[in-house]
């Protein structure tokens, strides 16, 4: 039984050599072709990073991108400091960290915002993925783990577009996550 099994794996050592060697020799052939493909990529890449605002977004750009992705004027509230803002993909998404303190509550600030998107959006705001559920209110969308996500319509570029929130508190910070469609 030992030698079978030292026979199997030898085998499969042999194998997995040959084909790593062949692919040694492949890549040495199409180099020309990979670096071509290469620069086309990164071509692709730049173009992208230059039409989309979230690729240079920066705290000190976040409030005038925000509203021109979201609809929605941005403030930080009294007290409160932004912690951070990126974006993760540079393309479709924006994440806002505001560090809590002073006289406006969390909860207080989700109900504002809520209300903001609320009159900027063309359509009722939803739960995600389910347009069946309407949130009248930011009461409605906020569940008991802190976290309060829904959907609402934005007019971008002439036409209402989707844009997905993820409001999330914590003890002493607020992160809101978007996500333009």
């Amino acid at each position: 039984m030992k030698k079978w099994m030292v026979l199997v794996l030898s085998l499969s050592l042999v194998f997995t050599c040959c084909s790593c060697k062949d692919n040694d020799n492949k890549s040495n052939k199409d180099d020309n072709e990979e670096q071509t493909i290469s620069e086309t990529d990164k071509e692709t890449d730049e173009t992208v990073e230059e039409t989309s605002p979230l690729a240079t977004l920066t705290t000190d750009n976040w409030i005038e991108t925000a509203l021109a992705l979201s609809g929605v004027e941005w403030v930080v509230p009294e007290g409160w400091t932004l912690t951070s803002v990126s974006s993760p993909n540079g393309v479709s998404n924006m994440s806002i960290i505001y560090t809590c303190s002073g006289s406006i509550l969390q909860t207080d600030f989700g109900r504002n915002l809520f209300a903001e998107m609320q009159r900027v959006s063309g359509q009722d705001i939803t739960e995600q993925g389910n347009p069946d559920v309407v949130f009248a209110t930011f009461d409605d969308s906020l569940a008991e783990d802190g976290t309060a996500m829904w959907e609402y319509f934005p007019i971008r570029d002439g036409e209402n577009k989707s844009t997905y929130v993820i409001f999330s508190i914590y003890d002493d910070k607020v992160d809101i996550t978007l996500t333009f469609y």
